[in-house]
């Protein structure tokens, strides 16, 4: 490859990835219905009310903290309660879900091309 397109194929790849991980990889993980959540070579650990969901990598042995979606989506809103009004995945409480809801919600909008990711800099 000419060095033209391997860049190319890199910032192609940081639009389409969260934290190195292809975002459709981390829906189809989140989207699993059973408490243990394995998909390909990610696992989801904990998910939490605390505004992170840690993965863990298989393929590289390391753990994946996904932050809030505000940190990886180019979102005007930056407090939990709005994020979650804006998306529409608004509950009355902030359940073990609700940061699953909110990626989910945001790899949608990615897709329609609603919303974009943050460039990585990885």
């Amino acid at each position: 490859m000419v060095n033209n397109e391997i860049e190319v194929f890199t910032y192609i790849k940081s639009k389409t990835s969260l934290e190195g991980i292809d975002i459709d990889d981390i829906k189809a993980l989140l989207s699993i219905q059973e408490e243990q959540k394995k998909y390909k070579y990610l696992e989801l650990r904990t998910k939490t009310d605390k505004s992170f969901i840690l993965l863990f990598n298989n393929k590289t042995k390391k753990n994946v903290f996904l932050n809030c979606v505000c940190s990886h989506y180019n979102l005007e809103e930056k407090e939990c309660h709005r994020i979650r009004a804006t998306l529409d995945t608004y509950t009355d409480i902030h359940d073990d879900n609700a940061c699953i809801r909110c990626h989910l919600k945001c790899i949608e909008k990615t897709k329609n091309g609603e919303l974009e990711l943050k460039i990585n800099k990885r």
